[in-house]
């Protein structure tokens, strides 16, 4: 009888684990920097946190994924880690994803305030080796065997 409830257990145990591990999802995060500069040159320097809003434009009023960090800047430096939800330039509610980089020239923003306006800085979005080779790879993976490959 033991062994009934030990066996089951560890049934129990395996499938609850299987399900956990079905339901995990790794969270896309991007880093990004810049130097940021006022218009007249001078890098940002800031005593205390600055609200930034950092995103993902197609344009200078459209974005498709948006966020504020409460962010330091020394010597025009800024540093953060991009995730989570965000808004779009519609107004709704949008979470981060690889979908996202889908789009057709995509930059990366900062907007911050100088003298009570707010002032965007856009950034091209550029692949790193890494990114092009991964691409490559999808591709080849979707066509399902180089006999499909064409190019």
């Amino acid at each position: 009888m033991k062994f009934k409830h030990y066996i089951l257990s560890v049934f129990l145990i395996f499938f609850s684990s299987l399900h956990l591990i079905a339901e995990t999802t790794i969270p896309l995060k991007l880093n990004v920097s810049a130097v940021l500069r006022y218009s007249d040159g001078a890098e940002i320097n800031t005593t205390t946190s600055e609200n930034v809003k950092i995103g993902l434009y197609t344009s200078t009023t459209d974005f498709v994924w948006r966020k504020t960090y409460s962010l330091m800047i020394t010597n025009g430096l800024i540093e953060a880690t991009l995730d989570g939800a965000g808004t779009n330039s519609g107004g709704s509610s949008i979470t981060l994803s690889e979908t996202l980089f889908e789009t057709q020239n995509l930059k990366v923003g900062f907007t911050i305030i100088e003298n009570g306006v707010e002032k965007l800085a856009l950034v091209d979005l550029t692949s790193q080796p890494f990114a092009i080779k991964s691409a490559i790879a999808d591709f080849a993976n979707a066509a399902g065997d180089t006999t499909k490959l064409q190019g």
